[in-house]
Formats: structure tokens, C-alpha cells, sequence
């Protein structure tokens, strides 16, 4: 036992010094694949045969590796545990533990350190973190008597080789997306409320104040920006690659719920149909989910979405399987991720409180407990946390009040955003609740009604429905497992599931990079974007109204396919290095700085002065058409659907409850 043990040490520590010099020998190629094509993209930016090795082999490689240094430390300290786990629940908890050791290690650097968090001292932190938890394991590992050790089942390493290629795939297929796409609005602000974190202990929002209040989320998503922005540098891809971080822990939540207490486990054909149905997932958030007119970014809403469904079925896992506290954090967790958590918690813990009275009390303490605590949260972050700024709190947790302020109860398409995106055969297992067990007609009970929640309000968008398209995955197979018969059940997953692929897939594969050209030919010089010090970072962001005059907001163009709508994230390509020919055309500077020669002045505000030189050019590059059907003709969302600014003025609303008697108060 005593030899064995050794072995295992020894070969977790060559894991982790494998991953860590992987990572430091890769570092680079992210950047250089971003800067692969400064302009023009190859015809075909899906497959570019002659940049193979680079951009299919070492990418996706420095992508693993660095997922690997960023969740072994929590996967060792799991480990050493010495819990009864199998590999799943590791990697469920490894996650959750990662999480909280980063941001440890971050902060206590933070205080002691003057300056920002520099690179090199988070890979020592992360590669520290790895040698102490790595130390940790070891010892456990020499002790006397029994561990399960998760690697000794062959399932477990099928599985792992289902992650790796998982990652592997995606990094490789969504390369021009990851890496070559323009960010959008919502994508820059996921990089800047990462970004921020080198310098604060909290994330930072673009608003004014830059606290987040709970009526948005997004603030456990800001950590693993961070730390790919600080693996791979402030390029767009820092925002995204978490979706490929979260992806393989989704799977794992996913098949543990599923196999928990289920008569056997899912056959490698099963696990594809699983895999498939995250894949249609995927091609659907990534292509199709987007408040953008051109394009949909996988920054946002796609990877925090996922990051959101995943410490959801993380907590409905942990509530079955009675591990109260994992629950707890979990459930606390996906709550901060997006706050439509306290509404899957409830609905998930009534499932359960109806239909297991054995469990009643038990459920009852620890929703109870939680809500408890997100009471605590609400008045550190509501309460206390605006005492200290003058300015307020950005999208306060009251905000999400205004989302109900007007419904629609005829939208029937709505129904298609929970079946095709998990393949379509899971989706219709929600019917048949006589062949559920507890467990799948808890999570039936919590996908309907959260999909009844988010039927009603009068302007939405396909993100929205993310926990009522994933969940009835978990229903469907904890069904198969039940089947003596059910080799036909899962043929008709694998057959939907490929059905759902290819409906789901975009109208149209071009990349956008208009905002790259735009930025390239603009001097903005509002704050210092890109500084070392956050105060001149932030103040950057001071420029935006002025920005607006340039290229106007979405909800001030009446049609975004013949002007162009604009945003924030033109600071962020102004920043980058110009190309050698190129001519500036735009100046945003503050009012003290003289006028430029050559210039006209376009605009000003009590921030500063907006100029171009050929307004020609201006021209061209404002009202040149521009197409906005990339969605999949499956979830073509209109403008009235997804704004409420311009749903109220089509009047595309079945009720309007500000008008009711007492209610309008609330709006």
C-alpha cells in the first residue's frame, strides 16, 4: 500500500510539473495566434491548413495546460481528503476549490504587494499553489490505510480522455471565434470586469461607481478571466477561453447527477449523446446568443451562462447526495453567477420538498440556510458596499423587478429555446414524469417552472432559458438508466441530437472585425487605457458618450443593417498597435489638449472633444450596410423581443403591469 502510494505521488507531481512547464513553453501562442492575421482573414478562417501545427495543435495544447494548472491545485486538495469521491465529484469539487484558492492566494498578494498583479507573479502563485496542494496530496497519499483513488477505475480514464478531447475540439474548431472576432460590447465588458481584478480585491464594472450590484451576476465569472488574462495577456480570447474552462466541469456535473444512485453507469455511446448534446449547446450559445447586431460574442452571455448551469447541477447533485456544505457553496455560487440561482435553488429545493418527504426536513434547513446567506450578501453588497461610494451601485438586485414590468403571454417560439438547444429527445422526457424517480422529477419540477418564469416577461433573449435547455438532459438519462429497453431511447438522443446540431448552426460563418479597423484609424487618448495604475485605466471608460457620437448605441439606430452601432470596446482596439500605412481619421481627447490640425470637430461633452479628419470616411464607415442575420433561423430573436426600449415603443407586450392598480408601484 505504502508503494503504492509513493507511485501516486510521484506521478500526480510529474502531472503537475508537466502542466507547469507546458504552460510556460505555450505562454505565448495564444497572442500569436490572435495576431496571426492583423487584417485580412484567410478565406476560409475555419481551416487554415498551412498554420495547422500552431493553430490546431499548439493552441489548443497551451489551452490544456493551462486549464490544468489552474484546477489541479484544487483537484489535489480534493484528493488528499481522502473522501469516498468517484473522479466526477473530484472534479466538481476540485473546481469549486480552485476557485476559492485563487482568489486567496490573489488577495493576500493584492494586500501585500504594491501595484497590480503582474503575470509572472500569478503563475508563481498558481504554480505555488500546485506545489503546496501537490504536498498536501503527497502526504495523504504516504499515510497507512485505505483511499479510494478515482484513476483506478477505467471509466474514470475514458472520461478523462472525453475532457481533454472535448477541450481539444473546441479550442481547435472555434479558433476564428476565440480568437479572430471583434469584441462586442457585452465581451468587452467581461474583459474589463476581469481585467480590473489585478488591482482590486473585488471585481469592477464599467459603471460609474464600478460596484456590481446581484441584479446582474457576473461576479464569480470575473476570477477565471482574470486568470486567463494573466496566463495569456488582455487579448479577447481571455474572456472566452472560460467557456472551455467550465465545459469539462459541466460534463462531469452532469454525469454525476445522472449516475447517482442510478442501477449503472452511462456506455461510452450514451456518454457521446451527452457530449452531442453539449455540443449542440454550445454551437447555439456561441453563435446564437447575443444582444449584438452583427455577431455573438462567446465571452458573453455564452461562458458565463455556462459557468452558471454548471454550479447549478453542481448544487442539485450536492443536495441529493447530502453533502450539505458543497451544496451550500454551490448554490451560494450560482446565485452570485446570475441571479436567477435563488430562483432555480427554490424551485429545485420545493421538487425536492414535495416529492421526497424523507428528505423534507433536511432540504428545508439548507434552502433556509442559503437564503439566509444570500440575505447576508445582499446587504454587504446593497447595503453596505454603496455607503462607501457616492456614485451608487450598478445594476442593483431591484433592477431585476423591471423584467417583469411587462409580459407577453402568446410567444409560443419560445418553446423551441428549451427543446432543440439539449438536443430535442431530453427535452420532451420532461412529459413523461411517471418513468422519473425522485431525483429526475425533482429537476423537472425546477426546469418547467423556471421555464414558466421566463416565458411571461415581454422581452428576453435565449441566454434566459439556459437551465430548462440543460436540465432536461440529467431527466432523460436518469430515464434510460432506468430502461431494461433502451437501446432505442438512445438512438433517438444520438439521431435529435445531430437534428439539433445542424438547425442550430449559424446562417452564416463570417467574422466580424469592423470595430478592429475602426479602432485603427481612432487616436483615443480619454484616461490611459491599458496603464498601470486603475485610476487611469478606469478613466478610459469617461470617454464613451463621446464615442457615441462617432458610431451611436444600439437603442438609438433605428435599423443596425444600414448604420453601424458602436460601443466601448473601440477603446479597446484604439489601444492596439497601428498598422504601418495607416491613417488616423478619429480623435477623442480631453477638452484642455489643443485641436488637432486637419481635424473637425464633430463633438464635445464636460469629458472631452470627438474630431475627424475625412468625413467622407466617417461616412462610409457609418452607414455601410452590414448584415445582422447570423443567428440560426431557429432563434432569430427581433429587436422588439430582446429590448425593452424598442419592445414598448412596438408596443410587443400582452400586459403591461405598471398600469394595475398598487403593482405600479413596484416599476
Amino acid at each position: 500500500m505504502e508503494s503504492t502510494g509513493n507511485r501516486r505521488a510521484v506521478s500526480t507531481g510529474i502531472l503537475l510539473a508537466f502542466s507547469v512547464a507546458g504552460l510556460l513553453l505555450t505562454r505565448g501562442v495564444p497572442a500569436a495566434v490572435r495576431d496571426l492575421y492583423p487584417t485580412a482573414l484567410p478565406a476560409h478562417p475555419y481551416f487554415v491548413p498551412d498554420q495547422a501545427a500552431l493553430l490546431y495543435v499548439a493552441l489548443p495544447f497551451a489551452c490544456l495546460m493551462a486549464v490544468m494548472v489552474l484546477l489541479l491545485p484544487g483537484i489535489f486538495l480534493v484528493l488528499a481528503r481522502g473522501r469516498n469521491d468517484r473522479f466526477e465529484t473530484v472534479v466538481i469539487k476540485g473546481f469549486g476549490a480552485a476557485l476559492g484558492i485563487h482568489f486567496v492566494t490573489t488577495t493576500v498578494a493584492k494586500l501585500l504587494l504594491t501595484g497590480p498583479i503582474s503575470p509572472k507573479t500569478f503563475l508563481v502563485l498558481t504554480s505555488g499553489a500546485g506545489v503546496v496542494t501537490w504536498g498536501i496530496l503527497a502526504a495523504r497519499l504516504r499515510q497507512p490505510g485505505t483511499m479510494r483513488w478515482p484513476l483506478d477505475d477505467p471509466i474514470a480514464r475514458r472520461r478523462i480522455a472525453w475532457m481533454v478531447a472535448m477541450l481539444w475540439i473546441t479550442v481547435a474548431v472555434l479558433v476564428p471565434t476565440l480568437f479572430w472576432q471583434d469584441l462586442s460590447a457585452d465581451g468587452f465588458e467581461a474583459l474589463e470586469i476581469g481585467r480590473s481584478l489585478s488591482w482590486t480585491v473585488l471585481p469592477r464594472a464599467l459603471t460609474k461607481s464600478g460596484f456590481l450590484g446581484l441584479g446582474i451576476g457576473m461576479l464569480p465569472m470575473a476570477y477565471p478571466v482574470h486568470w486567463f488574462v494573466m496566463l495569456f495577456g488582455p487579448i479577447e480570447a481571455a474572456a472566452r477561453l472560460p467557456l472551455v474552462l467550465y465545459l469539462p466541469v459541466l460534463f462531469a456535473a452532469l454525469l454525476a447527477i445522472i449516475e447517482f444512485q442510478s442501477p449503472r453507469r452511462l456506455r461510452p455511446v450514451e456518454v457521446t449523446a451527452v457530449v452531442l448534446a453539449l455540443a449542440v449547446f454550445v454551437v447555439t450559445m456561441g453563435y446564437s446568443a447575443s444582444y449584438n447586431s452583427y455577431f455573438a460574442d462567446l465571452s458573453s452571455p455564452a461562458a458565463f451562462e455556462t459557468l452558471t448551469i454548471t454550479v447549478m447541477v453542481a448544487a442539485a447533485y450536492f443536495l441529493w447526495s447530502e453533502q450539505q456544505w458543497w451544496f451550500v457553496g454551490a448554490a451560494v455560487l450560482s446565485y452570485l453567477a446570475r441571479p436567477t440561482g435563488l430562483l432555480f435553488i427554490l424551485l429545485f429545493g420545493a421538487g425536492v420538498f414535495l416529492l421526497a418527504p424523507e428528505r423534507r426536513r433536511q432540504s428545508l434547513f439548507l434552502v433556509t440556510a442559503t437564503v439566509g446567506l444570500w440575505g447576508i450578501l445582499y446587504v454587504a453588497v446593497e447595503i453596505l458596499l454603496p455607503s462607501l461610494t457616492e456614485s451608487g451601485l450598478g445594476y442593483p438586485a431591484s433592477s431585476i423587478l423591471e423584467r417583469f414590468h411587462y409580459l407577453r403571454l402568446d410567444d409560443w417560439r419560445r418553446v423551441i429555446y428549451v427543446i432543440v438547444p439539449g438536443g430535442i429527445i431530453p427535452a420532451l422526457a420532461l412529459l413523461a414524469v411517471r418513468q422519473q424517480d425522485r431525483i429526475a422529477q425533482s429537476l423537472t419540477f425546477a426546469a418547467l417552472g423556471y421555464f414558466l418564469v421566463f416565458y411571461v416577461p415581454a422581452f428576453t433573449n435565449l441566454h434566459h432559458f439556459v437551465p430548462a435547455m440543460i436540465l432536461p438532459v440529467v431527466v432523460f438519462w436518469r430515464i434510460v438508466l432506468r430502461q431494461s429497453r433502451h437501446r432505442w431511447l438512445v438512438g433517438a438522443a444520438l439521431v435529435g441530437g445531430v437534428a439539433a446540431f445542424f438547425v442550430s448552426l449559424p446562417r452564416h460563418f463570417e467574422i466580424d472585425r469592423t470595430m478592429r479597423w475602426i479602432g485603427n484609424a481612432t487616436a483615443y487618448h480619454i484616461g490611459n487605457y491599458g496603464s498601470p495604475h486603475f485610476a487611469g485605466h478606469r478613466e478610459s471608460y469617461d470617454g464613451q458618450d463621446l464615442l457615441k457620437q462617432l458610431f451611436p448605441a444600439d437603442w438609438e439606430v433605428q435599423d443596425p443593417s444600414d448604420e453601424l452601432v458602436g460601443g466601448l470596446q473601440l477603446i479597446y482596439y484604439a489601444s492596439q498597435s497601428v498598422e504601418s500605412g495607416t491613417v488616423t481619421n478619429y480623435i477623442v481627447q480631453p477638452r484642455s489638449e489643443p485641436p488637432p490640425s486637419g481635424f473637425l470637430g464633430l463633438g464635445e461633452d464636460e469629458t472631452g472633444v470627438v474630431y475627424v479628419r475625412d468625413v467622407d470616411r466617417w461616412q462610409r464607415d457609418r452607414f455601410q450596410p452590414r448584415r445582422t442575420d447570423y443567428r440560426s433561423w431557429l432563434y432569430e430573436i427581433p429587436r422588439e423581443t430582446m429590448s425593452g426600449i424598442w419592445g414598448v415603443r412596438a408596443g410587443n407586450y400582452t400586459i403591461n403591469l405598471g398600469t394595475l392598480p398598487g403593482i405600479w408601484r413596484l416599476f
